[in-house]
């Protein structure tokens, strides 16, 4: 039995192993079951980004930090702190906006048909809660990245979600 997030989920996960697999030599495969509720804390980073065409919303992902951390290592090379570097904030909100760029342009390019314009805005950066996860309008879909860190990307507007769930 499908469920009516089965396309939304299909697209997010395909854009988001092709962009991890490109940028940083990991693999994401779907949580099962739903833990959402883990609060976002200190410990949770996050990135967004506005969907201007061809229609209108918003994407984030939110990453616990040692996540952010292994990802942002992987993307950069050889470990930082080797060379007596240690991850900055600077550095994993780079990462993060750099990731929902990618996974975003990707996502849009299996929603819109081929030759369309999409677009997107500039991605911002934090730490704890972007926005009201918990709205009608906010569908999430959790990953595993690496057997043990989790992702959650977030579609946010229901004409993003409807098209994401007709064409996904």
């Amino acid at each position: 039995m499908t469920k009516p997030t089965d396309g939304l989920e299909r697209a997010l996960l395909a854009s988001l192993n092709v962009t991890l697999e490109n940028m940083a030599f990991e693999q994401a495969f779907l949580r099962q079951g739903d833990d959402f509720d883990i609060a976002p804390d200190s410990t949770w980073l996050w990135a967004r980004l506005n969907i201007l065409n061809p229609v209108t919303g918003k994407m984030f992902i939110r990453v616990e930090r040692a996540c952010a951390e292994q990802l942002t290592e992987n993307i950069l090379g050889p470990d930082p702190e080797e060379n007596g570097e240690a991850i900055s904030d600077p550095m994993l909100f780079d990462a993060m906006a750099e990731l929902i760029n990618t996974v975003a342009g990707r996502f849009l390019q299996k929603l819109v048909a081929d030759g369309k314009d999409f677009g997107i805005g500039l991605p911002d950066t934090g730490i704890g809660s972007c926005c009201d996860e918990k709205t009608d309008e906010v569908t999430r879909v959790a990953f595993e990245i690496a057997g043990q860190h989790h992702l959650i990307i977030g579609v946010q507007g229901n004409d993003l979600i409807a098209l994401a769930m007709n064409r996904g």
